[in-house]
């Protein structure tokens, strides 16, 4: 509160205190008057001194607050608005911090979440698959369109990545019918693939599944519950509906051959030699030889030429009756 009464200041005292107030401010004139005149009434001693034309005295020498350095009245609004500003100011300059503090968290949550994603999904070396439809390696090219895929599968059944696409390194038909692979990589091998319905490797054969031998071999066999395809030769008009047992000669010069087939003296097997046509035998238009012995051995000599195929057929005339035997080969 303000005090209303003060002592009257001399004459010499206004002076000195308007000198200090002039030349230098509220602080120079308190200091004078706290040393010239300590007993006297003097402004921001929280006594109005009205003899010195003091409209107030709040008990400091500072302005600002209502009650200026030297004692006058500020006036209302003007202190309220350079409060208000001056509050205004603060707020704003905190507002101001605040937004920075909020842009620097942003930009550093920004960060964060992007380094984040680069860590979990950023670039991670190359395309683990190349077939999941996923961008593995977070590079914008998925799969066989990436360049860290080319040669690696793509796909079942062979296929391949090769110049930034999926492909079958075969081609789009069974190229060969009789390689075991699965060239058109559609999951059908060889004479499985309808590509291969024409091909002679995969048309019925009458020998099917030969043993190849040479001039030297000797091996045992049997024609119990073998096929029974040939039921005649073309150099026999006798009838052969039993099981069979297929072999195969083939030779690089050309060579006298002798083709002896031993039995068991009980069942009677026969023994014939045809030639080739194409990847299989010919017995009906290619018959070279044809021997029946009855239960007795049999044997059969040839001419062979040189890289000819030639199938040595043993045979059962009776239907259902088979029999082991023993088959032997010498050249000269």
């Amino acid at each position: 509160m303000l005090a209303m009464h003060a002592a009257p200041w001399p004459t010499w005292a206004v002076a000195i205190l308007f000198v200090c107030v002039t030349v230098c401010g509220a602080a120079c004139a308190t200091s004078t008057a706290t040393e010239d005149d300590e007993g006297s009434s003097r402004c921001g001693d929280g006594l109005i001194d009205q003899s010195n034309n003091e409209q107030c005295d709040d008990g400091n020498n500072l302005n600002g607050d209502g009650c200026s350095a030297v004692c006058a009245l500020e006036g209302t609004s003007g202190a309220g608005g350079a409060a208000a500003a001056g509050s205004g100011g603060t707020s704003q300059g905190a507002g101001g911090t605040s937004q920075v503090s909020s842009s620097a968290s942003q930009n550093s949550s920004a960060q964060a979440s992007s380094s984040a994603s680069q860590g979990t999904g950023g670039n991670m070396g190359s395309e683990s698959v190349c077939d999941d439809m996923v961008d593995n390696d977070k590079d914008n090219a998925t799969d066989c369109a990436d360049t860290d895929c080319d040669g690696k599968s793509c796909g079942p059944n062979g296929l391949l990545c090769q110049n930034l696409a999926c492909v079958c390194p075969g081609g789009s038909t069974e190229s060969q019918c009789a390689n075991m692979a699965d060239d058109d990589c559609d999951g059908d091998v060889d004479c499985a693939d309808a590509d291969c319905v024409n091909d002679s490797a995969c048309m019925s054969k009458i020998c099917p599944n030969p043993i190849a031998l040479n001039c030297s071999s000797m091996v045992m066999g049997t024609t119990v519950n073998g096929p029974t395809n040939i039921s005649s030769v073309g150099c026999n008009a006798v009838g052969e509906p039993g099981p069979e047992a297929y072999y195969t000669l083939q030779f690089a010069t050309p060579k006298m051959v002798t083709v002896t087939l031993n039995g068991s003296g009980v069942i009677d097997l026969d023994l014939a030699i045809v030639g080739a046509n194409g990847n299989d035998c010919d017995p009906q238009n290619k018959c070279i030889s044809w021997g029946w012995g009855g239960t007795n051995d049999e044997q059969e000599v040839f001419s062979a030429q040189a890289n000819t195929t030639y199938y040595v057929i043993v045979e059962s005339p009776v239907a259902n009756l088979g029999n082991s035997f023993a088959l032997s080969v010498s050249c000269n």
